[in-house]
């Protein structure tokens, strides 16, 4: 993709879409698959773009393929070592060119030529990868059938060879003690793209939670009955220090005004207004959070933000 930014469109549908750094993946789920799934994401969330990651990935499924689920992943640092890697039945559609997992008899490797325009990749059995152009995954997990990635006109790259980044917000520090870092930190960008023109909760490490709908937020949220019934969409935090509760809390905005609970967590949820030391453990009630206060979910921090508004110093 010759060092344009490249922006990854999410797809529709079951399964969890993430994007770590380079690394980009989507993994099925259901079932038995499910801890295989989130072992397979905490992986990935810890590593890095290189083939020391492939090789754990493959220590993963030798041990445990019974349980895997269809799976793909496009790693590397630049175009030159860029590479697919598909099991099961999981379809790739680089440029013309379609690729099958399911055609292996392990799993499918191959190398992604620099000159390469689109990268799709795909649980659905046929037809176009079909993204939606609205969204643009920088960072972290969202539920979704596949991915495709793309350059993005007029978006280039830093001179680093990453995005741009913006400048991050500043969280209160926790109660008593040194400032508390996302669990991952990585260049600043939008979790999804929407170029501000709505309430967002924005974390740290500039990935972003459009606040246009009810989210259900938790290491695997997806079982809540908000989101089985469609009334909420899920959140993904990644976890790999095991401090963030399946189902950790709800958000809910009506009329502008953004609440807030915690879902009976086992480590609890906590808020801060803008420079304070101290932080307030929330309850079952729903609580309406002010624009610029924080949220603490395990160790990441988000702030409530609102359309043109500056990250609180």
């Amino acid at each position: 993709m010759n060092g344009a930014q490249v922006r990854m469109a999410v797809q529709p549908g079951d399964g969890v879409v993430a994007r770590f750094g380079d690394l980009a993946a989507v993994v099925g789920i259901g079932g038995d698959a499910d801890v295989f799934s989130r072992d397979l994401l905490d992986l990935l969330a810890v590593g890095s773009a290189d083939r020391e990651t492939l090789w754990r990935v493959a220590a993963l499924l030798a041990e445990r393929r019974s349980e895997a689920p269809p799976f793909g992943l496009l790693l590397g640092r630049s175009d030159s070592d860029r590479r697919l890697l598909l099991y099961g039945a999981v379809r790739a559609v680089v440029d013309d060119t379609e690729l099958a997992g399911g055609e292996a008899l392990t799993w499918l490797d191959r190398p992604v030529p620099a000159d390469v325009q689109r990268v799709g990749v795909t649980l659905t059995a046929a037809g176009p990868v079909s993204a939606d152009p609205r969204t643009d995954l920088g960072h972290g997990m969202l539920a979704g059938a596949g991915f495709v990635l793309e350059p993005v006109p007029g978006r280039p790259q830093s001179a680093a060879g990453s995005p741009s980044a913006s400048p991050e917000p500043v969280a209160p520090p926790p109660a008593g003690g040194g400032h508390v870092e996302t669990a991952i930190r990585t260049p600043g960008r939008e979790t999804v793209f929407l170029a501000d023109e709505i309430a967002h909760l924005v974390a740290e490490d500039g990935s972003r939670v459009p606040l246009d709908r009810a989210y259900v937020l938790g290491r695997d949220p997806r079982q809540d009955p908000a989101v089985r019934r469609g009334a909420a969409s899920p959140v993904f935090i990644p976890d790999p220090e095991h401090t963030v509760s399946r189902v950790q809390a709800y958000l809910d905005i009506d009329g502008g005004v953004l609440t807030i609970r915690d879902a009976a967590s086992s480590n609890g949820t906590d808020v801060a207004a803008p420079g304070d030391a101290e932080w307030t453990r929330l309850g079952s009630e729903p609580f309406a959070l002010p624009v610029g206060w924080s949220i603490r979910i395990g160790r990441r921090v988000y702030t409530y933000m609102t359309p043109g508004a500056d990250a609180p110093a």
